[in-house]
This record gives C-alpha cells, sequence and structure tokens, in this order.
C-alpha cells in the first residue's frame, strides 16, 4: 500500500526564555496551525516536549491512502526523533526497499513516505537521508538526543519555509513554519518591516532570496538544513543540493548523444517522473495554458493514462492576452475532460480582496490573480494537479533569453549602447505605439512603446549581472520611490554571478533564473495560489535528475537560430510534435498575464486611486508620493506605462493594509 500525507501545512517553536508560558502554549501553537489550515484542512496533529518549550504543529490534507497510522507529528520507534513533514517524496517506496535489503528487521508502523524519510534519517543522518529523496518537501524534526531541530527544504524551493528568533521583554522564540502568517500568531512576533526587503520587493515584485518581509525572519534558501542547537541558540546552514553546483557540473559534462537520443532521453525522464507524479487515491488534473511546455506534461499524462485527463485553463475576453482557444484546441486533440474560465476586469477586482490572505507577504506578479482562479476552478474537479512550470528557465523559453542570445547590441561597447538607449527614449511609450500601429506588426506586438523603453533601460547595464537584473526588474525605477534614500538594496546574485562566469550569456541568465526568479516568483505564485484552495500542484520538470540532464544539454538542443529565425525550447517543441501538430503549438510567447496596464485606466482606476491617495500611506512614510502620482498621471495619459511599478506599489499597499 502506497501513502503519503499530501501537501501539508507545518509551524512550530522553541521558547528558550527562562520562565516560558507552558500554560498558554497550547493555545499559541493551534492559533498558529489555524492559520494555514487551508494547506491542510483534513486534519490537525501536534506536539510537545515535556517541558511544552518545544512544540510542532501540522496540518493536513489527505492525498493517498491516508489513515490515522500516519498521522504527524511522528515520533521515531525509538523515541528520539519528531517530524512534521510537508510535501511528497515520490520514490520513498524504493528507499524504504533498499532499507529493508540492509535493515530487514526495521519497523513499520504506517506505509507512509513520513515514516520512510524519519526511518532513513535514523539510519543514514538527516543529509544522507534527504539526497536519497526525490521530492518537493519542507520539514523540521527534532533530536531527542542531541537536542537539536533540523529544517530542512526541497532543491528547488517548492515548498515554502520560514524561521527566525523574535524577542518581546527580553524573552527569546525560534518560530519556524510554511507561512509568516503562522508565524504572526506567536505573541513575541515582531511586525517590523524590513525596509532591505521592501526595497527588493518593488523592484522585483517579490522578495528574493532569504529574506522575508519582516526583520528577524528568513526564508530556508532551497537544497539547504539547517541546523539549531537548543543549548546555544546558534545555527549553521549547509546546502545537501546546490542548482549552482550542478549547473556548472552538467554543463562541463555535456551530453554527448545526437538530438534524436536527446529527444528520447527526454522523453523517458519525463515519462518517468510524470507516472510516479500522478499517483494519487484523489482525483488528478493538470494545469493547460496552451504552451509548449503544460502542453507536453498534459500530453505525456494522457499518454499514460486510460482515462481523459481533466485540463483547466483561463481566459480573457481580451484577445491580445487570451490563450483559451489554444488550450481548448491541444484539448481536444489530445482527448481531455477540459474545463475553461473566461475572466473580465471585474471578475479581477472582485479577487483582490484575497490577496494579502492568499500571499501573506507583498507580492505582485501579475499573474498572480489568474493563477489563484485557475486553481480555483481545478480544485472543484480534482485535489492533485500538475503544471508546466519550470519549462522556460530549463529549456530557455523566455523573450529575456532570445534578447541576450540574438542581440549584438548586447556586445557593444557601453557608450554605444548608453546612446541607442537615449535615442529610443526621445520618443514617448504612445509615439511608438503610434508608429508601430501603422506597421505590419501591428497584430504581432502588443505595447511596443513601453518594451522599447524598458529596452534602453537594459542596455545601460554595464556588466552580465546588471543586465539581468535590467530584465525582470524596475531597475530604472526603484531609486526615485522611496522617502528614505539609505536604504540598500542588497546584491542577493553577486556570488552567484561570480561563479557563473563560465556560461555564455544566455545560459548565465536561464541559470539564474533558476536559482531566483523559479522560486522566489513562480514557485512562490504557484504554492501560495493553489494551497489556498486546498489543491496539491506538482511540476515534473523539476525532478532534480530531469533538470540535470536539461542542463547536460547543449544549448543548441534548447534555443537555436534557424534561418535567422530563433527558436525557443527546441528539443520541448520536437517531443511535444510527437503528440500535437506543430502548426497548433508554433505561435509566439503569450504568457500568463492580465492587460494590468488598460485596467488601471479604466476597471481598476478607482480602486487604485483609492490607494494612492489614502492618508494611511502618507502617514507610514516609507514612499515618496509625489513620485507615485507622478507616474500614475503619466500612465494615464499614456505617456508612459508604469504598471509594473504601479502593481508593485498597490499590491504592497492593499497587503500592509490588511496587516
Amino acid at each position: 500500500m502506497r501513502e503519503f500525507i499530501g501537501m501539508c501545512g507545518i509551524t512550530g517553536f522553541i521558547d528558550a526564555s527562562e520562565s516560558y508560558d507552558s500554560i498558554n502554549a497550547p493555545f499559541v501553537l493551534s492559533s498558529m496551525a489555524d492559520k494555514i489550515k487551508s494547506r491542510g484542512p483534513d486534519a490537525f496533529g501536534y506536539w510537545f516536549s515535556k517541558d511544552r518549550d518545544i512544540a510542532f504543529g501540522h496540518r493536513r490534507l489527505s492525498v493517498i491512502d491516508l489513515t490515522s497510522s500516519g498521522s504527524q507529528p511522528m515520533i521515531s520507534d525509538d523515541g528520539r526523533y519528531v517530524i512534521i513533514f510537508n510535501g511528497e517524496i515520490y520514490n520513498h517506496r524504493s528507499i524504504r526497499e533498499n532499507i529493508l535489503k540492509t535493515h530487514p528487521n526495521t519497523k513499520w508502523s504506517s506505509s507512509s513516505d513520513t515514516q520512510t524519510l524519519l526511518v532513513a534519517i535514523k539510519l543514514y543522518g538527516i543529509k544522507n537521508a534527504v539526497q536519497r529523496c526525490k521530492g518537493m518537501f519542507s520539514f523540521a524534526i527534532w533530536d531527542n538526543k542531541d537536542k537539536v531541530l533540523h529544517l530542512c527544504r526541497d532543491r528547488f524551493g517548492e515548498k515554502p519555509l520560514y524561521y527566525g528568533w523574535q524577542e518581546s521583554e527580553g524573552r527569546r522564540v525560534f518560530l519556524f513554519g510554511s507561512q509568516l502568517s503562522s508565524l504572526k500568531q506567536h505573541p513575541f512576533f515582531q511586525s517590523k518591516i524590513s525596509k532591505d526587503a521592501l526595497s527588493l520587493y518593488m523592484e522585483f515584485g517579490n522578495v528574493p532570496g532569504k529574506l522575508s518581509i519582516y526583520e528577524g525572519i528568513n526564508k530556508l534558501n532551497p537544497g539547504s538544513i539547517l541546523t539549531l542547537h537548543k543549548a546555544t541558540g546558534i545555527y549553521e546552514i549547509q546546502n545537501y543540493w546546490s542548482a549552482e553546483e550542478k549547473i556548472l557540473k552538467n554543463h562541463a559534462n555535456k551530453f554527448q548523444g545526437s538530438r534524436k537520443e536527446g529527444i528520447n532521453q527526454l522523453e523517458s525522464l519525463l515519462k518517468s517522473t510524470i507516472k510516479d507524479q500522478m499517483v494519487s487515491d484523489v482525483p488528478i488534473g493538470a494545469f493547460l495554458s496552451g504552451g509548449i511546455d503544460s502542453s507536453l506534461i498534459v500530453s505525456l499524462m494522457q499518454d499514460i493514462s486510460n482515462k481523459p485527463v481533466k485540463t483547466f485553463s483561463i481566459g480573457f475576453e481580451d484577445k491580445a492576452y487570451n490563450e483559451a482557444d489554444d488550450a481548448k484546441n491541444t484539448a481536444n486533440i489530445l482527448g481531455t475532460e477540459h474545463h475553461e474560465l473566461y475572466l473580465t476586469a471585474e471578475d479581477v477586482l472582485n479577487q483582490v480582496p484575497y490577496i494579502p490572505n492568499i500571499y501573506d507577504e507583498p507580492f505582485a506578479d501579475q499573474s498572480q490573480i489568474p493563477t489563484y482562479l485557475v486553481s480555483k476552478i481545478a480544485r472543484e474537479k480534482v485535489t492533485v494537479s500538475l503544471s508546466g512550470d519550470a519549462g522556460d528557465e530549463l529549456f530557455g523559453g523566455y523573450t529575456r533569453h532570445q534578447a541576450v542570445a540574438t542581440s549584438f547590441i548586447f556586445r557593444s561597447p557601453y557608450v554605444v549602447k548608453k546612446l541607442l538607449g537615449k535615442s529610443l527614449k526621445s520618443l514617448s511609450p504612445s509615439t511608438w505605439d503610434s508608429i508601430f500601429n501603422m506597421s505590419p506588426l501591428s497584430n504581432k506586438w502588443q505595447d511596443v512603446g513601453s518594451k522599447i523603453h524598458k529596452f534602453s533601460d537594459v542596455l545601460g547595464s554595464r556588466d552580465r549581472l546588471e543586465l539581468y537584473y535590467s530584465l525582470i526588474s524596475n531597475h530604472g525605477d526603484i531609486n526615485n520611490i522611496f522617502l528614505d534614500k539609505n536604504i540598500n538594496k542588497p546584491s542577493f546574485l553577486d556570488r552567484h554571478s561570480d561563479n557563473l562566469a563560465t556560461l555564455s550569456d544566455i545560459e548565465f541568465v536561464m541559470a539564474l533564473d533558476v536559482i531566483a526568479y523559479l522560486p522566489d516568483d513562480i514557485l512562490t505564485k504557484v504554492d501560495r495560489a493553489a494551497m489556498s484552495v486546498s489543491l496539491e500542484t506538482r511540476v515534473p520538470f523539476l525532478d532534480h535528475e530531469l533538470a540535470e540532464f536539461a542542463w547536460s544539454l547543449p544549448i543548441e538542443y534548447k534555443t537555436r537560430d534557424e534561418s535567422n529565425n530563433f527558436v525557443s525550447k527546441w528539443i520541448l517543441k520536437e517531443l511535444l510534435s510527437n503528440y500535437v501538430p506543430k502548426e497548433f503549438f508554433n505561435r509566439p510567447k503569450m504568457g500568463f498575464g492580465m492587460p494590468v496596464a488598460d485596467w488601471l485606466k479604466g476597471p481598476l482606476k478607482e480602486w487604485a486611486e483609492e490607494i494612492i491617495y489614502d492618508e494611511r500611506v502618507k502617514k507610514e512614510k516609507l514612499f515618496n508620493l509625489n513620485y507615485i502620482k507622478l507616474i500614475w498621471k503619466e500612465h494615464q495619459r499614456g505617456t508612459a506605462n508604469h504598471q509594473k511599478l504601479l502593481w508593485n506599489f498597490l499590491m504592497f499597499q492593499y497587503w500592509s493594509n490588511a496587516q
């Protein structure tokens, strides 16, 4: 019998005070767990140490054959370890079989992947045990013998894990958990905004790296283990797996097979991964956008399945942002049971009040609401959904990859680039739009003027790291946004830039996308949106063996220049063509965003102005409101497109007002 605990929420604390409040500890833990109920609505479990100074809480979402024997927190048979686990270990049965070969007398009380991990840690140690695991997870484990707490997060950061020391009136507590909303329920929590984190958020639309929006609370980096010694309160962090190291290692040991052999091996790896991830005793489906990545995942799912796969997509009335027709065509070809929902600006506006609860720190990816809504309609039919996320990062699918690979201008002298950028900005975005509206390209390219202005900012980059920041952020505007000009923006990718120096420009950008953009933006967006409706999501492209194979492929297997036509994700397209005719997917990448720029001038205008001109914003004394109002007026006039910076600001204020 196979048993996964399923997607869950974990939370807990270690009270290091000399006179801790043992009487109220159960109430505090219960309050912390209640805040993550959507991550695990089916059950609540808890554990306290003898003195109640250590507390573990667990919320459970049942996915496969869940019985009381798999309840959490789970204690090892010898009483040494206590664990709370969130996630899936897809290969836990093979790990268990290997344990039985070398330790045939091992006693099992459940068939869960949690107990498999618990026994593996007991036998091999935590680092060795977790290196054997394939899956997505975050967990906390207390060692009663050595009096240490271990926190661990999966290789790519699919599952979140926050931690940190908080103090109040001379008392100290170490908090940890799946979400900040849970930690905030502890009476010692200090809700002090980190200005460093806020600066990064306004630039990137998320709080990247190890920071959280609150001072003293961090995110555990992907592929890491934190070990806290209770006696001293000191913790250290070690990597058990590093994306950077694996990228460099596999880049140096290139795949030597032919293109056909590469396609066949990729198909084999993907099918094996998807087969493992389709194991479920509850209804399972997939997000289908109509793009390459999700279409390939669904194609292989349908090839494996003996019944129609349930698929889900979101559409917009604005055709420039609508991929629902493409998704429906793909679903018809593959024979899936397809479900779709079309959105208007009013639909989006109706969801905005839920955003602070879904993303419990400020988050402003403009596809956040569509992701939430597609999760919501999927949850009506299924409990588990597979997605095509990470295909762009691994196989070169973003427009920035094409720009870096094909544009000679990036390799020109800085003076030339700077002069060209200044020339491009001599015309307003609206003027550029007017010019392109009269050209044959008007039906292919949208929002040309703002993109040209963005390109001119990118041209001012002095090196590859600054180029990357410019491509993915509000790099040029951030210095004007704050009242406090002494706010320092941490350079959280500097060390990666130096280590990745041997990569080509496009591979450098793709590597940083995996290290930073994927966990901080894409995976955060999907996890929070899906878990807010108690939907488990699985990401086949993030099987670490598949990712390592992708990094071994020569770049020409991913992106190619065919007859002066740049081809992205070449190997994925070749594989997909075995299932879907090329004419159904050979089209420009559209993405999963919303027409925010237009909506801020129309149906969202009144809502936005209420926030911008709210007296509470002035009292916070964080932002330069004169500058905010200036770019708002420019956006309304159409002389510039400030949708990203404005949306970041609006999402922060809406989040802040809800706290």
